[in-house]
């Protein structure tokens, strides 16, 4: 069965909460006594039936799409499910702001304004989802973007520079590929090499 949830269509918290359920078939309910059942469609057409809990656990690691109007046509830009709603309200006011019609922007008051936008965001999380909703736009070829996604890498990269490594995994939420003991070893080799 996990083969088949890797694709499976946007389903957000907002949609699972109402019951609104983007790519979800059919919503099935027997009894109070019984669990709830669904039917999640993946994007190979297939359907799947599985308890309601594990399709919102499935749907967390789906993923959403950010629907923006670029030259009259509405294009869907798919996204990591775990970015939250602020980074996205912060990225797509940044777009807007970029493509509002009126005079033109400097340089400098592009790049004032995306430093303002990152740092209105007061969470490092969200600040982490900013670069990485930002990411995905200008590698999907918004380019206007760019000034954003710079300042929040700048952002992120101030926030490594006065942590060790064991907080700056946290801090971006990543797993250590070596067992403690590998670790130090590297770390003593490392520091050995320097001197």
């Amino acid at each position: 069965m996990d083969q088949h949830m890797e694709k499976i269509k946007t389903m957000d918290e907002a949609d699972w909460n109402s019951g609104a359920l983007t790519g979800v078939k059919t919503w099935k309910k027997k009894d109070r006594a019984t669990k709830i059942k669904v039917v999640l469609k993946t994007d190979g057409g297939q359907d799947i039936t599985v308890d309601a809990t594990y399709g919102k656990v499935a749907a967390k690691f789906g993923d959403q799409r950010l629907r923006v109007l670029k030259n009259g046509d509405v294009l869907a830009i798919r996204l990591p499910n775990h970015i939250a709603r602020p980074a996205l309200d912060v990225v797509v006011n940044f777009w807007r702001w970029q493509q509002s019609t009126g005079a033109e922007k400097s340089p400098e008051e592009i790049k004032d304004f995306a430093e303002a936008s990152v740092t209105e965001v007061e969470e490092e999380a969200a600040r982490l989802d900013v670069y990485a909703a930002a990411n995905c736009m200008v590698t999907k070829g918004f380019e206007d973007v760019t000034p954003l996604l710079r300042a929040a890498s700048q952002r992120v990269a101030d926030a490594m520079t006065t942590v060790s490594a064991e907080q700056a995994r946290e801090y971006l939420g990543l797993v250590p590929d070596f067992t403690e003991e590998e670790e130090k070893k590297l770390l003593h080799d490392l520091a050995s090499a320097d001197n």
